[in-house]
Formats: structure tokens, C-alpha cells, sequence
């Protein structure tokens, strides 16, 4: 049964535990000669199989170019997910990373990707650079300095020991007010409902902060997002996985030009740099108290980085990601368009760019 509503934009629905259902597809692309080349999303665990092997069953009878963005890159993967991304580099035509850290460890760990290995960021939506008080004002946080982070809540999203340390930091500064905003992920809630989230509000009440952190337990539309994130002073960053390769979250944060404290996972440490933001050690809420307290003793180098983290991500915004994606699935579209029948027809055609599998969660 599909857990999710899709747009109408979306042509076609995959179950994700059927081999057939991936064949099939493939043959329909197959056919369309609208369709020059496939831009495929990949995570391991949205494709069903073995670490993601059902999306093989495509990749296989797909005869269009097939440009795969991998998401996950491990410098040390299991066997198993070894050889599965070996077969997806392998049927590929491009393989897309976010990071240049990830490209380096893909080059290494899978000899046989270099030549197909492009960087292309995260994308980061448009928005005009704003100060935070209009936005403090719309949200009643006027007077506050608002901390926040968003996305889905889980064990291993860190939130724990940044709230570990904040007692030492609302002591020398009393108005701050830390926002944890997005719902329990769904796959989470089916395992253990709300636990996570409950630890952590029982925690908050032990540590007498109750005034000092709030819980917004709800999906944000992005309008909502680009709300919170225009209203924070320093946003945070607080994976505890450091082979995460990138973090939507981070990338957006500093898009909407706001200074930064990250874990040390593998994009932060690439793209948080002094100038906007502070690295600190997973899993270490000491850490998370001396940055806080560092960023927070100088309102006017905190603005700074501010407008420094907007600047430096201008390249990041969709428009030229976009335009990257285009640009390399062009090149590849010709490169199969020369190798086949009906040429003329094929170079005025467009291509598909994503399919989404029925059960994302």
C-alpha cells in the first residue's frame, strides 16, 4: 500500500521488493524515445533486496545512459554493499557525488569508477540574504538567541548531547532557546514510536531547560523551514556518523546564509570552514558548549559569518546544480545517440529525470 501521496509529475510507481516491476520500467524507457538518458537517486535502502539490489534488475535491461547519484559512500563498506555498488558503477554510465571526500574514497575503494566519477553539491533553494529580527518577530522569538536543527528525528541524529550542553551556555546566556524541529522518522516510529523523542523531552525537564528547548513534531513545508532557519543565530549540525556524506540540513542552513557548528562528518569537514562555522567532535557535548560559547562572544564577527556562509554557497543553489546534472547527462546522451539508429530523432528529445520508488520509508 503506498505511504505517500506523489504529485502528479510522477509518471510511474515502482514497488521496491519487486524485480519485475523495476524490468518493466526500464522496457517502458526503453521505448520512449523522448527519453534520452535516467538520473537515478540512489540510497541503499529505498531500492528493496540486498543492500538495494533490486534497482540491478533496471539498471540491467535499461539501454538509455544511466547517471547515478550516490548518495552513501562508505570507505570501508560491508561485502555485501561492496559488490552491489560495484555492479551500479559498473552499469553506469555517470556516477554523480556531492563531496569531493566521496569521489576520492569511490576512486579508491572502486578502481574501476575513475573516468565516471563527476562532483556535483547539494542544491540549496534561492532566497534573498535577511537578518534574523523580522523573522524573530513572526515566530514571537524576539530577544531570543535561537540555536535550532531540523530533519527527521532518530537515534544517531545527536540531539542528546547537544542538549547536554547547553546548561553552561543559557548560565552566561540566558536568552538563548534551542528549536528541534521535524517529526519522528517514519521508519523510527514503526520500531519504536516516539521513545526517542520522549528521552529527549525527559532529559530537557532533568536538566531544567524546559524554557530553553522546544520541540516543533511536525513535517515542515519549506516556506515553514526558510522561516526557522531566517530566524536562527547558529544553526547545528549534529550527525553522529562520521562517514555521512552530506547533510541536506547543513547545506541548507548555510544556504540561508547562517553560521554553523557541525560534527565532524565527511561534508562538514569539507565545506565548514572558520570563516562560517565551528567543526566539533562527534558525540562530545563539551565541545558543542566551548563553540557555542565561542560564537556567541562576538555578535559582530556571528554576523560576519553570516553573510560569508551565504556568499560561499551561491554555487550550490538548484539553478547550477541543475545545470551540472544537464550538462553531464547531455554529454552522455550524445555519446548514445552517435551509437544509434534514428539519430535525429533522438538529439531533440528530452530526458527523464528522476523515478521514485512506492515505498520510500
Amino acid at each position: 500500500m503506498d505511504t505517500f501521496k506523489y504529485p502528479p509529475e510522477v509518471e510511474w510507481k515502482v514497488d521496491q521488493n519487486s524485480k519485475k516491476d523495476f524490468s518493466n520500467l526500464a522496457k517502458i524507457i526503453n521505448k520512449d524515445r523522448k527519453i534520452t538518458g535516467v538520473i537515478l537517486q540512489h540510497e541503499y535502502g529505498i531500492f528493496g533486496g540486498h543492500y538495494g539490489e533490486n534497482i540491478l534488475s533496471f539498471m540491467k535491461i535499461c539501454k538509455k545512459p544511466v547517471l547515478v547519484t550516490l548518495h552513501t559512500v562508505l570507505p570501508l563498506p560491508k561485502p555485501e554493499m561492496e559488490l552491489v555498488t560495484a555492479k551500479i558503477i559498473a552499469l553506469a554510465h555517470s556516477i554523480v557525488v556531492l563531496t569531493n571526500s566521496s569521489k576520492e574514497i569511490i576512486e579508491l575503494v572502486y578502481p574501476e569508477s575513475h573516468g565516471k566519477v563527476t562532483v556535483i553539491p547539494h542544491g540549496i533553494h534561492p532566497s534573498k540574504f535577511s537578518t534574523q529580527s523580522k523573522s524573530k518577530v513572526k515566530l514571537e522569538l524576539q530577544n531570543r538567541i535561537v540555536l535550532s536543527t531540523f530533519g527527521l528525528l532518530g537515534r544517531g541524529k545527536g540531539i542528546e548531547y547537544i542538549i547536554h550542553a547547553l546548561p553552561k551556555v543559557i548560565k552566561k546566556y540566558p536568552s538563548v532557546i534551542y528549536l528541534i524541529l521535524g517529526e519522528t522518522h517514519p521508519v523510527v516510529r514503526r520500531s519504536e514510536g516516539e521513545n526517542y523523542r520522549m528521552e529527549l523531552s525527559q532529559m530537557v525537564t532533568k536538566l531544567g531547560l524546559k524554557k530553553h528547548v522546544k520541540f516543533y513534531d511536525q513535517y515542515l513545508a519549506l516556506p515553514d523551514l526558510f522561516g526557522f532557519l531566517k530566524a536562527t543565530d547558529i544553526y547545528i549540525a549534529t550527525s553522529t556518523n562520521p562517514n555521512q556524506a552530506v547533510s541536506g540540513t547543513l547545506s541548507y542552513a548555510l544556504g540561508s546564509g547562517r553560521a554553523v557548528i557541525s560534527t565532524e562528518f565527511a561534508q562538514a569537514k569539507e565545506i565548514v570552514t572558520p570563516d562560517i562555522g565551528r567543526l566539533v567532535i562527534i558525540k562530545d557535548s563539551s565541545a558543542v558548549t566551548a563553540a557555542l560559547l565561542d560564537l556567541l562572544s562576538s555578535p559582530q564577527r556571528l554576523t560576519q559569518m553570516h553573510r560569508k556562509a551565504f556568499e560561499k554557497t551561491r554555487l550550490m543553489l538548484w539553478s547550477n546544480v541543475a545545470e551540472g546534472y544537464i550538462n553531464l547527462l547531455y554529454k552522455k546522451s550524445e555519446q548514445y545517440v552517435v551509437a544509434t539508429e534514428n539519430t535525429a530523432q533522438l538529439l531533440g528529445a528530452e530526458f527523464l529525470t528522476n523515478f521514485i520508488p512506492r515505498e520510500l520509508s
